[in-house]
């Protein structure tokens, strides 16, 4: 089994490595930007994530023979809107589509083959942030590339935004951009001592709670996203630039006892 491997997003990157090791020889990791000088016919299988926009994907699964496509999911929020961005003829040529464990019904497409995968972000045994908590540190802003937001009191809606450029500037809040953005005004915070952060469902607040750094989200607690399902809301809510958000907890004492599917 000879597999090419594809990833243009960050966090479809993470989920492609924990099921696909590059250590493996076996797994033929290519380039989001090299992807065209890719020879389809030299792989039994040609493994991809998924974006907000599907535009890489849309490419590749045009250009790729039919029935060589595993598609893999990185959350279980709007995936069956990125699936319906594909179309009927795309997603024909199709052949498995690996879920994210704790998707619902709902968000699954019938007319593929798929199965299940436990998001790694769920597992103490890996830990993925690069910041420490300091009481002294400044909050930091775990950007976001979102098409739609519901907010814990408003939603808003705008064609594909960044949660940065909906939240009010502060002199205390500090960034960590999202890959998608290229807009310099914005200047990435380097060092790694926070004392608090905050987004709106990215699986890198998990990480944060990991390290034991109070987190808040200022996601409507309906929005259907791995955060929001494993995570617990306190009472504390904290009002930064405009937006409420509330304090986050998690016990990762589940990770130790079998999920259900749904």
């Amino acid at each position: 089994m000879k597999r090419a491997i594809i990833g243009s997003d960050p966090g479809g990157i993470r989920v492609l490595n924990e099921l696909y090791p590059a250590t493996l020889i076996e797994n033929n990791w290519i380039k989001s930007n090299e992807f065209s000088k890719m020879h389809y016919q030299l792989y039994d299988e040609i493994c991809i994530g998924t974006s907000v926009t599907m535009q890489v994907e849309k490419v590749i699964i045009s250009n790729a023979p039919f029935g060589k496509i595993t598609l893999i999911l990185d959350e279980i929020y709007n995936v069956r809107k990125r699936l319906d961005l594909l179309g009927d003829t795309l997603l024909q040529k199709i052949n498995h589509i690996i879920y994210i464990e704790g998707t619902s019904n709902e968000e699954i497409y019938s007319g593929v083959d798929y199965s299940f995968f436990r998001h790694p972000s769920l597992s103490l045994k890996t830990v993925n942030c690069d910041y420490i908590y300091n009481s002294s540190g400044p909050l930091i802003l775990i950007d976001e590339y979102k098409p739609y937001f519901e907010f814990i009191e408003n939603n808003f809606n705008r064609q594909l935004s960044f949660l940065s450029n909906i939240i009010t500037k502060s002199s205390n809040l500090v960034y960590r951009s999202h890959p998608a953005r290229r807009n310099h005004k914005l200047q990435e915070y380097n060092a790694n001592a926070v004392s608090g952060a905050i987004g709106y469902t990215t699986n890198y607040l998990i990480e944060t709670l990991k390290r034991k750094i109070p987190t808040y989200t200022c996601s409507h607690s309906t929005v259907e996203c791995i955060l929001n399902k494993y995570a617990k809301r306190s009472s504390k809510i904290i009002q930064i630039g405009g937006l409420k958000f509330n304090q986050l907890n998690i016990d990762f004492k589940f990770e130790s006892r079998k999920q259900p599917r749904d």
